[in-house]
């Protein structure tokens, strides 16, 4: 598996921590679309060094409604994806 991710807590209220693990050098985008496939957030865009762990933040927007939500971790190789569910 060359990406690791995991999300805590999921489903969440306000924040949660989504980290990841990259087994490659590789460039590195994370992101944040709503269930209409538009993108919502970008958390994270850069180069990363193979076997470190990042952890980064997400806090839903006050004015944003929707419930479910889907993080998707890119590389140039490989992707990996999974569910988020808000509680209101």
């Amino acid at each position: 598996e060359k990406i690791q991710l995991s999300i805590i807590p999921n489903p969440f209220v306000e924040t949660t921590e989504i980290t990841f693990t990259i087994y490659d050098d590789t460039r590195v985008t994370a992101e944040i679309y709503d269930m209409q496939g538009r993108r919502v957030a970008i958390l994270f865009e850069g180069d990363v060094v193979s076997g470190k762990t990042h952890t980064l933040v997400y806090k839903v927007p006050a004015v944003e409604n929707q419930a479910m939500f889907l993080c998707v971790i890119r590389t140039s190789n490989a992707v990996r994806y999974e569910k988020i569910l808000r509680m209101h």
